[in-house]
């Protein structure tokens, strides 16, 4: 996670170049938050690629470098630190990837244009060591206001006929729903401004709007016990893992702020 404003109760920050809302610490680990599935950059030739492209209007797919010059998730700040260092342009559009049998997932991403015009993903994932190029479809629609963006919904194609596999699309989409209203709340709401790079100021917004905090936390925590599921029932060696860094966490239970000062961090 990018670093977020600690002045109020909810934590506001910039994942898959959104904002989003949480009320809680993120946690990594065997908690019910922050379970990744292993993903790889979607190959053009699969199988459900057509599917890929219907999903993000029929674009046209492209294979580009990964050069990965920036940090995780900020592939927006990543290609505006390369044009400043180095001149080109940010061609905005969707990263591609595939978790093997289960779904392909398109999100927003930036690619960085060199002034030769050729295209480099500057933005690591992820990814085997095999894994050295990523599959970009450009999109200038998903162009994104860092002051005031709502979040572009992820899309999603599920791959396995199983019931934890499409909750995990049913909860990411409730929580994006919920980001979207709290969200057009805050800009609306003359108490809160909204910084560039990730960052608001204001009271908490536990207290002041709890129905939808509460809606984006609930969805948040429900899609990442979905994706454990997904996780031990096709990957039991990364799930195993996972469990292993912190063992002590299953323990351990989301502590609401309620108007505290947030401990969210990266």
């Amino acid at each position: 996670m990018n670093p977020v404003d600690r002045s109020f109760g909810v934590s506001l920050a910039l994942a898959s170049e959104n904002v989003v809302l949480t009320s809680v610490k993120p946690r990594t680990g065997a908690t019910e938050a922050g379970v990744a599935l292993p993903a790889l950059d979607l190959p053009l030739d699969h199988e459900k690629a057509n599917e890929a492209s219907a999903c993000i209007g029929h674009r046209e797919m492209l294979i580009v470098e990964r050069i990965e010059a920036g940090l995780p998730d900020r592939s927006y700040h990543n290609v505006n630190d390369m044009i400043a260092a180095h001149g080109g342009e940010l061609v905005a559009g969707w990263m591609l990837e595939y978790v093997p049998n289960v779904l392909i997932r398109a999100a927003r991403h930036a690619v960085w244009r060199d002034q030769d015009g050729v295209l480099f993903d500057v933005t690591p994932v992820r990814r085997p060591a095999d894994q050295t190029r990523s599959t970009f479809a450009p999109d200038e629609e998903t162009l994104l206001d860092y002051i005031a963006s709502l979040p572009v919904e992820d899309r999603y194609v599920v791959l396995a006929r199983d019931a934890d596999v499409r909750s995990v699309a049913v909860q990411y989409k409730r929580n994006i729903a919920a980001q979207r209203k709290l969200l057009a709340r805050i800009v609306a709401d003359f108490r809160y401004e909204i910084r560039p790079g990730g960052g608001l100021q204001g009271p908490s917004l536990l207290e002041n709007y709890p129905d939808l905090s509460q809606e984006v936390d609930d969805s948040y925590f429900k899609m990442h016990r979905y994706r454990r599921r997904v996780l031990q029932r096709y990957f039991p060696e990364e799930a195993a893992a996972l469990a292993a860094m912190a063992p002590s966490a299953r323990a351990r239970k989301p502590v609401p702020t309620s108007g505290r000062p947030s401990t969210a961090g990266s």
